[in-house]
């Protein structure tokens, strides 16, 4: 059973493609943890902040590219696909958000597998 926004072959493949490469945005609550216990430390808040405005400018970069990869090989494959770009890409995009280990459905392929 799957929720009515995972089904389908065209979303099965965004979920693979996602999947089977390392991103740079799951990687984001970790680190923003960190950033934001770090800051308490007053000498530290300036370039925490810095540091976390940095970190959010390569994610968003990474999730563009993510989204126009994904777009881009769903196309190819699934022509007649009825999905937007920018849904597909936001789908992808809040997927590979997610650690990998919280994701559902889970990941059915693994990191550096081939889609």
């Amino acid at each position: 059973y799957m929720l009515a926004r995972d089904k389908g072959p065209v979303r099965k493949m965004a979920r693979d493609i996602v999947d089977s490469r390392r991103n740079v945005a799951g990687l984001f609550m970790p680190i923003a943890i960190l950033i934001i216990v770090s800051m308490m430390i007053p000498q530290l808040a300036v370039y925490m902040n810095l540091l976390m405005l940095v970190f959010i400018i390569v994610m968003i970069i990474d999730l563009v590219l993510l989204g126009r990869n994904v777009n881009k090989r769903v196309r190819e494959r699934y022509p007649e696909t009825t999905d937007t770009g920018f849904r597909l890409g936001m789908y992808a995009g809040v997927r590979a958000m997610q650690l990998r280990m919280m994701r559902q459905p889970k990941p059915q392929v693994s990191l550096g597998d081939k889609v």
